[in-house]
């Protein structure tokens, strides 16, 4: 009878495994490249390539978002009015004193049934009618 042959680690196993690449995904059989103090990087050159453009693509993502909530907490607070509502005040300049108390009691008053438009009281006039 044949039996399969127990894996029995080895220090050549063992530094096999701490000079190989430590991603974590997908086993990567290539060595992990060295810093300039001579020590070892976590990852091969090609997986640190490949994580430095990914944490440089989170860095921006962060900065434009820090960027855009900063712009929003400054800007000034929008009126809650349209500028086409407020009065342009050039169209009642030329309103003479009558008109402007015509239109005063006619937004005023709850008698506006009964206003004459030429500045009359119509409620004798609503009575015979």
């Amino acid at each position: 009878m044949s039996s399969s042959p127990i894996f029995v680690p080895t220090a050549s196993n063992k530094e096999a495994r701490e000079i190989r690449c430590g991603y974590r995904s997908k086993r990567c059989e290539f060595p992990r490249s060295l810093k300039r103090n001579k020590k070892l990087h976590r990852f091969c050159d090609y997986h640190r390539m490949k994580a430095n453009v990914n944490q440089r693509r989170v860095d921006q993502k962060r900065r434009e978002m820090t960027q855009r909530h900063t712009e929003d907490a400054t800007e000034s607070p929008r009126s809650t009015q349209d500028s086409s509502f407020l009065p342009n005040v050039a169209w009642y300049d030329d309103l003479d004193p009558q008109d402007l108390e015509y239109l005063n009691r006619l937004l005023s008053s709850e008698e506006y049934e009964n206003m004459d438009p030429n500045g009359g009281d119509q409620s004798s006039t609503a009575t015979n009618k």
